[in-house]
């Protein structure tokens, strides 16, 4: 598959999905297309590299997994490596161009609230605001 904006299609979605077959219902696939369409909207807004933003917006959570299984810092940096190589498996599989393919892991590497980091690209801000708007929706309540 070459990579196009056309990407974005009912087949990506689906392969999408499966990386989050087993996640806790917080990071599971509708939460995914809550934080897409969150980071499609900012990302118009605000003049974003799109097929990059939106990416890294379906593939930020892939093979989360449940959080009750992460015990120990050994359990969360084994599901990092594992994160990691599925996205990195997933953009090869789609062609995806070395620059935009960086910008995408930068975006999802630092998109996390809890690591206090501030993104230094306007991709991984938009990804941090839309991955927080739905947290705080009724999700988050709940």
């Amino acid at each position: 598959m070459c990579f196009e904006e056309e990407i974005f299609t009912q087949s990506l979605l689906e392969d999408v999905e499966r990386l989050y077959k087993d996640a806790d219902p917080a990071h599971d696939f509708s939460h995914i297309l809550r934080v897409y369409h969150n980071a499609k909207v900012i990302g118009q807004a605000e003049g974003a590299d799109m097929p990059v933003l939106l990416l890294a917006a379906l593939l930020h959570d892939a093979k989360e997994g449940s959080k009750h299984s992460l015990g120990s810092l050994d359990a969360k940096q084994d599901q990092e490596v594992r994160r990691r190589e599925a996205v990195c498996q997933f953009l090869e599989k789609i062609d995806l161009p070395e620059e935009k393919k960086a910008k995408v892991l930068y975006a999802i590497e630092v998109h996390r609230f809890s690591q206090g980091i501030n993104p230094q690209t306007l991709e991984g801000k938009i990804l941090q605001d839309a991955d927080r708007l739905d947290a705080m929706g009724a999700v988050g309540i709940a």
